[in-house]
């Protein structure tokens, strides 16, 4: 029934290319909800996504990159529903062999 989804839809974004990839077309800091990773072939190199924070010890704060490795197995990898806190969602894939192997699935955060 049109109108009756009470949760907003989400996408599904394919990567492609070993560039920087803005999620969903994000732009600033707040603006994607990344819900899962999916991996259909184990990774031959690396997939990086950008736009997150660390904590230290020390409770300090800062902008950090979540490195996946090398070989991961193909799955789906939920992250719930995470917001890129620290600055514009990017996902980038080392190698060229892993375009079209991995997609995000994505959300607007409104």
């Amino acid at each position: 029934m049109e109108g009756s989804i009470s949760s907003p839809r989400r996408y599904m974004q394919i990567l492609d290319g070993t560039g920087a990839i803005a999620v969903g077309g994000s732009s600033a800091a707040g603006d994607v909800r990344v819900h899962a990773i999916v991996v259909h072939t184990a990774l031959a190199g690396t997939l990086t996504i950008a736009g997150f924070n660390k904590r230290n010890s020390g409770g300090t704060i800062a902008a950090a990159n979540f490195v996946l490795p090398v070989a991961l197995a193909a799955g789906v990898y939920p992250l719930g529903d995470v917001v890129n806190d620290a600055g514009a969602c990017t996902a980038a894939l080392s190698s060229a062999t892993d375009d079209e192997r991995v997609a995000i699935i994505w959300q607007p955060n409104r």
